[in-house]
């Protein structure tokens, strides 16, 4: 017996149709992976720029934490004229009390922003501050000053920034516990505690210092004179003869190691846009700043003190969107 097949298969209709729908179907399935693509780029990029910000964040924290001697004795405009470092540590300021002072973006690949900030910085990982006794750096009975490092009296303390040959080239900062004030000064006006800060000579441990001003393209950023005189503390010998003396701790001084530290935003372009890099640089003992980026994709990095009567600086990060 035979079977008679009528089925025809599909008509040349039903098979455009189909195609249509899978056309469709294919369409959007490769449009829904670049879209997913495009948002999972995004995402990374954004938690590349998250995770960028935070290492940023926590860098700049500790630099703040540890700046206490940039405090009256760096001379940084902020974005109003006033001195940015500026501090009433023995009264409460009544007016014109804020400081703030802002790194912006640029439209030039390569622009860098028109201020820096600089900090003096303790330097933590070398050695714990000391109380120095002035006539440590004396020939005994005399007025003759040789080296803080006298006899070796710094290099034989525990934990001290002088403990060992390491130290060559090392950034010293001595300075006094007690403020003092321009004889004209007017109320509201901050003292400063005498400091001197100098190098660590590369040859000779038991040497003088060499001074440091913090110069940086011809400007010096480091306010070490004596208000009382307007004449500059140009060494140790100069420091300790000039120092204000009083009964108990007030007749010795402090010593610490530091670290200078710049802040400024390069601007580069990517995907379009023009954003800055957050540039930090420490100074070594050639005087050259060495300097990599530590944050991106940035739009301004505000530096804010609320009152010039707490020595506290706050941070404000607005990235490029």
């Amino acid at each position: 017996m035979f079977r008679n097949f009528t089925n025809k298969g599909f008509s040349l209709l039903e098979l455009m149709i189909a195609v249509g729908i899978g056309s469709a179907v294919l369409l959007g399935t490769v449009q829904y992976l670049n879209i997913n693509d495009k948002a999972n780029k995004k995402i990374q990029r954004d938690l590349e720029d998250t995770s960028d910000n935070l290492n940023m964040e926590a860098m700049l924290r500790k630099d703040l934490t540890n700046t206490k001697h940039s405090l009256n004795n760096i001379n940084i405009l902020d974005d109003s004229g006033k001195n940015f470092f500026d501090y009433l540590s023995t009264s409460t300021c009544t007016s014109d009390c804020k400081r703030s002072l802002k790194l912006e973006v640029g439209t030039t690949v390569g622009y860098l922003s028109a201020k820096s900030l600089y900090f003096i910085v303790i330097d933590q990982a070398a050695g714990a501050e000391q109380i120095y006794n002035p006539a440590d750096a004396y020939v005994a009975g005399t007025l003759t000053f040789k080296s803080l490092n006298q006899d070796d009296n710094l290099a034989v303390r525990a934990n001290s920034p002088w403990e060992n040959v390491a130290t060559k080239g090392r950034l010293i900062f001595i300075y006094s516990p007690l403020e003092v004030f321009s004889p004209t000064a007017l109320p509201q006006t901050p003292g400063r505690a005498l400091s001197f800060m100098g190098w660590v000579g590369a040859t000779n441990i038991q040497s003088t210092l060499n001074p440091e001003k913090i110069n940086d393209a011809g400007v010096n950023f480091y306010t070490n004179d004596d208000p009382r005189t307007s004449l500059p503390i140009t060494s140790e010998d100069v420091f300790f003869k000039n120092m204000p003396y009083t009964s108990g701790l007030g007749s010795f001084s402090f010593l610490t190691a530091v670290k200078i530290v710049r802040y400024r935003m390069q601007t580069v372009k990517t995907g379009g846009k023009f954003s800055g890099q957050l540039m930090r640089a420490e100074m070594n003992d050639s005087r050259v700043f060495i300097e990599r980026p530590i944050g991106f994709n940035i739009k301004t990095l505000e530096f804010t003190r609320e009152t010039i009567s707490s020595p506290a600086i706050s941070i404000k990060v607005e990235n490029v969107i």
